[in-house]
């Protein structure tokens, strides 16, 4: 039997593996492509794309044969595999051989990679059955007990080496150190009880042990081992036949009916675990990321699954109190929002999708005073995109730097632009990550361009969050007086927001203080509101700092805000962030006033 042009699929495309399935039709009884992993067949739709079939054992009409799966063999060790079975009454060979299919994918710049196994089955004689064939017992498929149902394969996840005649599936399928499944021994166990119970919902509980890699340092690689071995032994006995895997070094999956779910046993578990551990192991504690399974998650891939119970440990990654949280759909839309982001922040960047508005900083009667730049990401559909959606997720890969360069750079070329106009001494501030220090020297990009567009250092003005300051202090002290130094404005941004405010400002020296707007939010003691409100305000300007308050909305905040001794203000009152056109045409005219009070 020659498979050489099979053996060759190292990476076909789409259309390559169809044409080859087609041409191979005439020579097998089937042929078909599946994912051992999900336990499923794998079709190629009418637009060319991959999308999920039936479960891959219901070709044999029981998922018992999966105890000698040779697709999963294949995918598994990257080799072609073969067995003989039976086919209803008809004996037939079945060859397995691991495929990658890559797909032009228009949603990634560099296609995505698929890796299935391509099952070709042909039917032989009985004689050559008779003489080959290996038997065929009737125990239970790997995974399972040798008393469990083998059509219920969800009854229990361990198997002891004694009770297989498989001991290579068993080193397959398991972890040797907890004796729990592992991570593709679970995901073939889960996927069985889905397909084989779709009225039962289930949940799945995911653990974490927080910041384990430091356990596994400080006590040794033994003491963690024991430690893993304890969490699996109470996670048995808590749950007595339930499907339990360790799939990375210390995330265990749970899967147990709903009716079996109770958040508050869970945590009680965790609680006496870190109770009994932290007499040894120090500050130990327990995440757990719980998703519930309904009708709607059955036909998901396991991965998935897991994927989104991971999400919500995330959630509770930095709570030292949080033990047991549940997925939510906004989970899922932050984190897809986040991906959106990261992915196509670069190409937005260079087609200039990220733009300048300008809110501006005015005086009680609507003078301009100055203004603040704010980015948006305007899309080409039009729909624009506030800092809240892109700028978390650039702070946390990395990429605000990159962002914060480009926005420094357009404003510095607009103040260039304003020379000889109404608008030569109107100052711009521009916000700043903490992090930016990290990849840059802050002080040095500014200044050089400034230099290169001859721009006054003294219109370019500097914002730091009053939070960002604090995470990163002793950094940002250096880069505040370093701009300080070269004749730049430095402004603390979003005072008041920050738990330590008061004591940040003994080692910060600025320029401008904005007063966060949550002094301004209605309170039940205005009076009392008002008595702090003033008494920042004084404080700022014995501190050698102008105070700026954001968020105002009325015309009696500005009055009382003035009566205080703050001068300068930012809010819808006066003007919403704006685009640049609309900012200079505004400016334009020199009667022009923002404020609602002055038309």
């Amino acid at each position: 039997m020659d498979y050489s042009d099979v053996r060759n699929l190292i990476s076909y495309s789409i259309k390559e593996l169809q044409d080859l399935i087609d041409k191979k039709r005439d020579d097998y009884a089937v042929i078909r492509l599946v994912d051992p992993e999900e336990c499923r067949e794998v079709v190629i739709n009418d637009d060319g794309n991959f999308e999920y079939g039936t479960s891959c054992y219901k070709l044999w009409g029981s998922c018992s044969h999966c105890k000698n799966c040779t697709s999963f063999r294949a995918c598994r060790t990257n080799c072609e595999q073969d067995r003989r079975e039976k086919l209803g009454e008809q004996p037939v060979s079945v060859r397995s051989i691991p495929v990658r299919i890559h797909s032009d994918d228009t949603e990634s710049p560099v296609g995505t990679d698929y890796f299935y196994t391509l099952e070709l089955i042909r039917e032989i004689s009985d004689d050559k059955q008779s003489e080959n064939s290996p038997a065929h017992s009737q125990e239970s498929i790997p995974g399972r007990t040798s008393n469990s149902n083998p059509e219920h394969p969800e009854n229990s996840s361990e198997i002891s080496p004694k009770r297989t005649s498989d001991n290579e599936n068993y080193l397959l399928l398991h972890d040797m150190l907890t004796g729990c499944a592992n991570g593709d021994g679970i995901r073939l166990i889960i996927r069985h009880a889905l397909q084989e119970n779709l009225d039962q919902n289930y949940v799945m509980v995911l653990t974490d042990i927080r910041r384990f890699s430091i356990i596994n340092d400080l006590y040794g690689k033994h003491r963690a081992n024991q430690l893993l071995i304890h969490f699996a032994d109470i996670l048995r006995k808590a749950y007595p036949g339930a499907p339990i895997g360790r799939i990375r070094a210390d995330q265990f999956v749970l899967f147990i009916k709903e009716d079996q779910y109770d958040p508050d046993r869970l945590e009680s578990l965790f609680v006496d675990l870190e109770a009994e551990e932290g007499k040894v192991i120090k500050h130990i504690h327990v995440h757990a990321g719980v998703l519930r399974v309904g009708e709607k998650e059955h036909e998901l891939p396991v991965a998935t699954l897991i994927d989104r119970a991971n999400l919500a440990i995330q959630s509770a990654k930095e709570s030292e109190k949080l033990h047991v949280i549940e997925f939510s759909q906004k989970m899922l839309h932050d984190m897809l929002q986040e991906q959106f982001v990261i992915s196509n922040f670069q190409t937005s960047l260079e087609k200039g999708e990220f733009q300048i508005f300008l809110q501006p900083k005015v005086r009680l009667d609507g003078s301009l005073a100055g203004a603040e730049a704010l980015t948006r990401w305007i899309r080409p559909d039009g729909q624009i995109l506030s800092p809240a959606v892109f700028i978390p997720p650039l702070e946390k890969s990395d990429l605000i730097t990159s962002l914060d360069f480009y926005i420094c750079h357009q404003v510095v070329r607009k103040l260039d632009s304003w020379k000889g106009t109404i608008l030569e001494h109107c100052p711009i501030s521009v916000n700043i990550s903490p992090k930016d220090a990290y990849y840059i020297e802050v002080a040095d990009l500014l200044e050089q361009l400034c230099e290169e567009y001859q721009v006054p250092k003294e219109l370019l003005h500097v914002e730091i969050t009053e939070t960002g300051l604090i995470e990163t202090l002793d950094s940002n002290i250096n880069v505040i007086q370093q701009l300080k130094n070269r004749g730049f404005q430095v402004e603390i941004d979003d005072f008041g927001k920050g738990l330590s405010s008061l004591n940040m400002l003994q080692h910060i020296d600025a320029d401008i203080l904005k007063i966060d707007m949550g002094f301004l939010h209605n309170t039940s003691n205005e009076d009392r509101r008002n008595i702090i409100l003033e008494s920042v305000i004084q404080m700022s300007r014995r501190l050698g700092m102008e105070p700026l308050t954001e968020g105002v909305e009325t015309e009696e905040q500005a009055m009382a805000l003035h009566d205080m001794g703050c001068y300068l203000y930012q809010g819808f009152y006066y003007s919403k962030p704006i685009p640049i056109p609309e900012f200079e045409k505004h400016c334009m005219n020199r009667k022009a006033a923002f404020g609602k009070a002055h038309g």
